[in-house]
């Protein structure tokens, strides 16, 4: 059976991901098989293929979201560089096929419940995050590698109307944000456009973080990669809802990465929480989407947690308006009062 020049990568059978496989590789040993690995975001399929000793993963993507087709030069030059990701294998592009180095089915999420194998895993997250930190601003453009367009006032607002759209109007109905809460809104996107920018990941949470089989933390799903926020990765992996890490190894975990960084954990906090405010609306807004909208019930079930850290958090950057809002959502929804 044969692959088309390009299939909508959502209807990609097994069968067909083999085929394709078989195309690639004819000199590796049959038979094989395949197994359904997942179904990522921006509609992509993921496959495990053996054939003899050699297990790689297949990923059909559409040609939409334009970030799909970034994902392998992306990945030649953090490989380059040094960060810990999969190694490309084989790259298909015409046909929305790429080949990953199959690094096992372990997730850094799955470690969620394992506390001294947790540590160390997060520590070597947080190293890994300090070597993107680290890349030079021109990493990517003197491989004339494309990435997306930096984090601006327009992204910064539009995951604020993705949070008070999604999970607001959701828990809220009829209800319009206060005009002191869009003030502070606009006073939070001026401060962290403030800040000296970094490369992110932008989704660098327990998900997006694989434990290979040697024990080694290695970034996924980093074809958003681009400039924005230096603590808005961190953010999304200390204030992570899926695995809601205790508030004593939040700290831990943040004084350690600013020890990597050489800054004052005192004097880094109160901008550390504003990043985590934004990033935690950002995530809200999925969890209402796909959660309360969707009928997802793994998004609707984080919906109390990440609200819990935004009043946390916009109590120590100072925002008293999200502070409120994220507490009467937080009540709301306790009471089971949603208009889904």
């Amino acid at each position: 059976m044969s692959v088309s020049p390009r299939l909508p990568a959502a209807t990609i059978t097994r069968d067909q991901a083999l085929s394709a496989d078989l195309h690639q590789f004819p000199n590796d040993p049959l038979p094989g098989t395949v197994s359904s690995v997942a179904s990522g975001a921006s509609g992509r399929r993921f496959f495990r293929i053996q054939r003899g000793q050699n297990s790689r993963i297949l990923m059909a993507y559409p040609e939409e979201p334009h970030e799909n087709q970034l994902f392998t030069g992306i990945a030649g030059v953090l490989d380059a560089q040094h960060i810990p990701v999969p190694a490309i294998i084989a790259d298909a592009p015409e046909k929305g096929l790429v080949w990953i180095e199959d690094l096992g089915g372990q997730e850094l999420y799955s470690l969620r419940e394992r506390q001294d194998e947790r540590r160390n895993a997060y520590e070597q997250a947080l190293r890994a995050l300090d070597q993107l930190q680290n890349l030079p601003a021109a990493a990517f453009s003197a491989a004339n590698i494309e990435t997306l367009p930096p984090f601006d006032e327009h992204l910064y607002h539009f995951e604020h109307q993705y949070f008070l759209e999604e999970l607001h109007s959701r828990l809220h109905p009829g209800s319009e944000p206060s005009p002191a809460l869009e003030t502070e809104l606009d006073q939070l996107r001026e401060r962290l456009l403030a800040a000296t920018t970094t490369w992110i990941h932008r989704d660098f949470q327990s998900k997006n973080l694989m434990v290979d089989p040697k024990g080694q933390i290695r970034l996924v799903d980093f074809q958003g990669i681009r400039h924005g926020h230096p603590y808005y990765d961190l953010a999304s992996l200390l204030c992570d809802p899926y695995v809601n890490l205790p508030s004593s190894e939040r700290t831990h975990l943040f004084q350690y990465f600013c020890d990597l960084r050489s800054l004052s954990p005192e004097e880094e906090a109160p901008t550390y929480a504003a990043a985590a405010c934004q990033r935690l609306m950002q995530a809200l807004g999925a969890y209402g989407r796909f959660g309360l909208g969707g009928g997802v019930q793994f998004f609707s079930d984080k919906i109390p947690t990440a609200l819990t850290l935004l009043q946390h958090h916009a109590k120590q950057a100072g925002l008293p308006e999200t502070e409120r809002l994220s507490a009467a959502l937080l009540a709301t929804f306790a009471d089971g009062s949603s208009a889904e």
